[in-house]
């Protein structure tokens, strides 16, 4: 079952709490709650395993990284049926496709490597932002 407060940041919540002047004691039993949620499921003593509760939040932030993944991969992807395309165009036999793809030249694999890099660096700052945001909580 989705909680109202599960719809937004749990940092928001936390610090919005601290600014009504919530503090000491109290502010640490709402971060204790809201920090590292599970749930399980138990039907006539067969109980389910344990599973973190994954907020409305964090959500957004998988999709939005699902969503620049999947335009990366689908680059590459267009890349590999352009440069099958125009080898075909060239008179090249749909089997030697495959075969030339593997000797491909390397300025052939720079926009491959751009597309790979970029992705990387959104993974990377994703990753960060999200450690910098949990220091700041525990820091609270």
């Amino acid at each position: 079952f989705a909680k109202a407060f599960d719809s937004v940041d749990h940092g928001i919540i936390l610090a919005k709490l601290k600014q009504l002047g919530v503090c000491g004691r109290i502010l640490e039993w709402f971060k204790d709650y809201l920090t590292d949620r599970t749930q399980r499921v138990v039907i006539d003593d067969v109980t389910s395993n344990t599973n973190g509760i994954i907020t409305k939040a964090k959500i957004s932030e998988l999709e939005r990284q699902r969503k620049t993944l999947d335009d990366k991969l689908q680059e590459v992807h267009d890349l590999k049926l352009r440069i099958q395309e125009a080898k075909l165009r060239e008179g090249v036999k749909p089997e030697e496709v495959r075969a030339w793809t593997d000797e491909t030249k390397a300025n052939d694999i720079v926009p491959i490597e751009e597309a790979i890099s970029e992705l990387e660096t959104v993974i990377t700052t994703t990753k960060g932002k999200e450690l910098r945001r949990k220091e700041n909580l525990a820091a609270q």
